[in-house]
């Protein structure tokens, strides 16, 4: 049976783990970010043109969002289309990534500000890159977990270990550092391959010594899953 470990916030682990496990994964669970809801207050949507998602998370945390249904959504990422769509918003349009939905909106021309609805950390700056207005609202905060079970690694076969954000490479490599295990973890990683869902997580993750280094074709859980039974059946 193929082992994998996965690194996300507990509640898409659940999830994930249950898919793979009817798979027939053996899965581990190692969250590397916790997630906290943030008070906050949305602004009149009859002021803003449009309205913007880069992250999954945000549609989560998103309150009353009814009072949005006019607006027409762009969003980064085909679950946070998903998700916008379960909400019964206008979504207009989804991107592969914050890069494809900057080059197209600074295409466009709109009356008003976008208002984009994020969490407190965010990878791209939209206020520098787009060429419109943009009022921003934090609805939750991703908390970094600097702390590494060393057990799972040192004690358990890891075939694979699956990375869906670029925050959770990061708290992982920090954890890794900083562990008191840290040379017998990258000792067992050699026996591991990695799997990214894009390139950004490669700054934090690459140099470490993995069996091999896998990056999913595009940036979505259908290619991740792909990717990862394609690991499994070269052995």
């Amino acid at each position: 049976m193929s082992s994998v470990l996965l690194t996300r916030v507990e509640q898409d682990n659940k999830a994930l783990a249950q898919e793979l496990k009817q798979k027939g994964y053996e899965v581990f669970e190692h969250p590397f970010l916790v997630i906290e809801p943030l008070d906050y207050e949305l602004p009149e949507p009859q002021n803003f043109s449009a309205l913007l998602f880069t992250s999954s998370k945000a549609v989560d945390y998103l309150k009353d969002s009814e009072e949005l249904v006019h607006l027409p959504v762009f969003c980064v990422g085909s679950v946070t289309g998903d998700k916008v769509r379960e909400k019964g918003l206008n979504i207009q349009k989804t991107y592969i990534n914050v890069d494809e939905l900057i080059q197209d909106l600074n295409q466009m021309s709109f009356d008003s500000p976008l208002l984009y609805l994020s969490g407190r950390e965010i990878f791209k700056d939209l206020f520098q890159e787009l060429h419109h207005a943009v009022h921003r609202v934090e609805l939750y905060n991703s908390i970094q977990v600097i702390d590494i079970n060393e057990e799972i690694f040192l004690n358990s076969q890891i075939d694979s270990v699956l990375f869906y954000s670029r925050r959770t490479a990061e708290a992982f490599a920090k954890a890794l550092e900083t562990s008191p295990y840290s040379n017998e973890i990258k000792e067992s990683i050699t026996r591991t391959s990695l799997l990214c869902l894009s390139d950004s997580m490669l700054n934090y993750l690459a140099y470490f010594p993995w069996k091999d280094v896998h990056v999913a074709e595009k940036p979505t859980h259908q290619d991740m899953i792909k990717k990862l039974e394609e690991i499994k059946n070269k052995g």
